[in-house]
């Protein structure tokens, strides 16, 4: 009788300490996890594309189960992709894309490629909110620039690609879990949308003159765990924490940047 009295009592002065100490945003945002990790689906691996989910370079992750995806936008429909709105350029029928400097995980239907001088600031922007995500470590960066004077061969072609516009910029990253220590896998992809159609959605359609071309890129993240059948929402909160946390960091370095409507 006693323990059920000291259980109960340790019990109250719990709820009372967290209820008198804990701010009240704190306290929502607590009950809100909780609510979303019980509804989560079973699944681990969420994507922002879903018709399209970006490939792995190092991990060895599979295609994005189809019979998921209807489970992925009715459980997360706010885990959508960022959209990037650059000045508009002169409209260029045909480029070619730099081939040797980018995988084949990168599709080649892009339109277009993404403007070089747009694309070190990016990329920039992709490693240090990467680095900066808790328990994160950078795998892979293509185009992969190690630092001025370097003489690797690869560098040079990074740089080169960079310089030039490249197809796409991906980031891989391993995300450790607080608890447990699990590992688990994201890897975040940009690349170019046709300009009439996602400057049409963003509305700035019409801010382009004549012969010129709003270009729109997509951000679109995939984070999946390697072990377990469920993550309790955990891929999804990464996703959204890590596209927070990049529209900051692009908007502060000058880029336009809009969230897709679910």
């Amino acid at each position: 009788m006693r323990i059920i009295q000291k259980s109960f009592i340790l019990a109250v002065t719990t709820v009372g300490a967290f209820h008198l100490l804990v701010p009240r945003s704190v306290k929502m945002a607590f009950f809100a996890n909780l609510v979303e990790m019980a509804r989560a689906p079973v699944l681990n691996d969420v994507s922002t594309d879903l018709e399209d989910p970006p490939s792995y370079i190092v991990a060895q992750h599979g295609p994005l189960p189809e019979h998921w995806k209807p489970r992925i936008r009715a459980a997360y429909p706010y885990i959508q992709p960022l959209r990037i709105l650059l000045p508009a350029t002169p409209n260029r029928a045909t480029i070619l894309p730099l081939e040797t400097a980018l995988p084949a995980v990168i599709s080649e239907a892009s339109p277009t490629i993404i403007p070089a001088p747009a694309a070190k600031p990016i990329l920039d922007a992709l490693i240090a909110v990467a680095n900066a995500m808790p328990q994160w470590h950078v795998e892979r960066v293509i185009p992969d620039i190690k630092g001025s004077g370097s003489a690797d061969a690869a560098d040079a072609e990074a740089t080169a690609a960079v310089a030039s516009g490249p197809d796409a910029i991906l980031v891989e990253a391993v995300a450790t879990t607080r608890l447990l220590k699990f590992k688990d896998d994201v890897v975040v992809r940009v690349r170019p949308e046709r300009g009439s159609t996602a400057a049409a959605e963003l509305d700035v359609g019409a801010s382009a003159s004549a012969g010129q071309e709003a270009v729109v890129l997509r951000v679109d993240v995939r984070s999946t765990s390697r072990v377990g059948k469920g993550d309790l929402a955990a891929n999804a909160r990464r996703i959204r924490m890590f596209l927070d946390k990049l529209r900051t960091e692009l908007e502060q370095r000058g880029l336009k940047v809009a969230t897709s409507k679910p």
